[in-house]
C-alpha cells in the first residue's frame, strides 16, 4: 500500500513539471495538451527502482529523462466537447451484479 502511495504522489510531482513543459511546447497549437496521468505511472513504474537506488547525479539526470517522455506523451483537451465520455465504473443496464462483465 505504501509504495503504491509513493508511486502515485512521485507520478503526479513529475506529471506537474511535465504540464508546464509540455504547455511550453504547445503553446502555438490551436487546443490545450494536457499530460496522461497513466502514462506518467506507466513511465514511474519502468523507472522507479532505478529512480530510489540511483545517485543524486544519476537521479537527476533519470528525472530530467522521464519528464521530456511525460511531456511527449500529451493528449489535446477540446473545449464543449459534446460527445458522452465512455465510464467503465458505471453500472451497464440489464446486468446484476454478479453477471457484470469486468471492465
Amino acid at each position: 500500500m505504501h509504495a503504491k502511495v509513493l508511486a502515485m504522489n512521485l507520478a503526479a510531482m513529475l506529471r506537474a513539471v511535465a504540464q508546464l513543459v509540455a504547455k511550453r511546447l504547445y503553446e502555438t497549437r490551436r487546443f490545450d495538451y494536457k499530460v496522461r496521468m497513466t502514462s506518467a505511472l506507466s513511465h514511474l513504474s519502468d523507472q522507479l527502482f532505478d529512480l530510489l537506488y540511483a545517485s543524486p547525479s544519476g537521479c537527476a539526470e533519470l528525472i530530467t529523462r522521464i519528464i521530456q517522455r511525460l511531456s511527449q506523451t500529451t493528449e489535446q483537451v477540446r473545449p464543449g466537447r459534446s460527445f458522452p465520455r465512455h465510464t467503465p465504473g458505471q453500472r451497464k443496464a440489464g446486468y446484476h451484479i454478479p453477471y457484470k462483465r469486468v471492465v
